[in-house]
């Protein structure tokens, strides 16, 4: 049973992490390499962490693109979280945008701020107003605390738009349904 496996190495490797990085890491790496995408999100965290000894942007965003390959709702928004903090530009960005919008797509909110962010500034991705405001109109709906934000974007970006296609966006975002997520993963929510 693989994932038994996987799950001891994620459980004993979170312990692991303050006393032993590189033992952590090597757990972490086993676990996902039997499919547990937490264990290779927590390594990729691991890696993009400046104060590690490990220090690894690239690894750190080539064991994300390996958690990709596990269908979940989080790997995208941890790109987008990479690409981003660390200001990392790569031949790949175009798929990058696409695993960001699909977290984006399963009402992830920071994925869908990412997003947001990307085409409100143009930097990942061509500038483009319209499908920032559309991300920050979904993300003003998502109930988390972090909503008005969202909210206070929308209002400054609409503010540079037609109102009658503010007001569609607004609209459209209120009826808006993510892509349900899959259970199985729900134990990344701790991050």
């Amino acid at each position: 049973m693989p994932i038994k496996v996987g799950e001891q190495s994620y459980t004993t490797s979170r312990d692991t992490i303050e006393k032993n990085e590189r033992k952590a890491l090597d757990e972490f790496i086993l676990a996902g390499n039997q499919g547990h995408v937490a264990a290779l999100i927590n390594a990729s965290e691991i890696y993009s962490n400046p104060k590690s000894k490990n220090f690894d942007i690239e690894k750190s965003l080539e064991i994300l693109l390996k958690s990709v390959s596990i269908e979940n709702q989080y790997s995208g928004y941890f790109i987008g979280k990479l690409l981003i903090e660390n200001q990392i530009f790569s031949d790949k960005i175009e798929n990058l945008i696409y695993y960001i919008q699909k977290s984006a797509n399963y009402g992830l909110y920071k994925a869908q701020i990412y997003l947001a962010n990307i085409y409100r500034d143009g930097i990942y991705a061509e500038k483009d107003l319209e499908k920032a405001l559309t991300w920050y109109a979904r993300a003003s709906h998502n109930g988390t605390p972090e909503s008005a934000v969202a909210a206070y974007m929308f209002d400054e970006i609409s503010a540079r738009l037609d109102d009658e296609i503010s007001k569609k966006i607004y609209e459209d975002s209120e009826s808006w349904e993510p892509i349900p997520t899959l259970h199985q993963y729900s134990i990344i929510a701790e991050f």
